[in-house]
């Protein structure tokens, strides 16, 4: 009779213990968001455009060097210069495009956590399978649409970014 009683109680209060995990695929997010790939397509002509820079830099310098002028080296050296100064400057459109795109799926599952009563979400792009119910991603993505080129969003991501630098989540 104990026995029965407390595996009764046990299958009760099972659903209360459980934790229900939600997922989102960062790179989906990110990457399929209408703010994600207008970035990605500006990245992408300012990569052409420096490459073309980096080119001239490039053949100024073989020319240089095939009529072995005086000043070769020293174009040859600018020439790398430029291709290093301009792999900096991607680099950093790069970096920068990505945190606020990243800052805004934040916001997102800020607001998705709090509707839904969950105290984490998991964010990861490495995840071999995720019950379909349990995958935010789609929804982040439609959210953030809905909100793509809002002051609100821009200031709610000045508030996500001073959380984060008082080291909350």
């Amino acid at each position: 009779m104990r026995t029965a009683l407390f595996l009764a109680l046990l299958m009760l209060a099972a659903p209360a213990c459980r934790q229900h995990r939600y997922f989102v695929d960062m790179d989906r997010a990110v990457n399929e968001t209408d703010e994600g790939k207008k970035a990605a397509a500006e990245i992408g002509r300012e990569f052409e455009s420096k490459r073309r820079e980096f080119a001239e830099a490039d053949t100024a310098a073989k020319k240089a060097e095939d009529a072995k002028e005086a000043d070769a080296a020293a174009k040859r050296a600018r020439a790398t210069e430029t291709g290093q100064r301009l792999q900096r400057e991607m680099d950093f459109l790069r970096d920068g495009s990505k945190i606020k795109l990243v800052t805004g799926v934040k916001l997102v599952l800020l607001h998705l956590a709090d509707e839904r009563g969950v105290d984490a979400i998991d964010l990861s792009s490495s995840v071999a399978w995720v019950d379909p119910s349990s995958d935010l991603t789609a929804e982040v993505i439609k959210r953030i649409n809905a909100n793509s080129g809002k002051t609100e969003l821009d200031e709610l991501r000045a508030k996500v970014t001073a959380l984060e630098k008082k080291g909350k989540p």
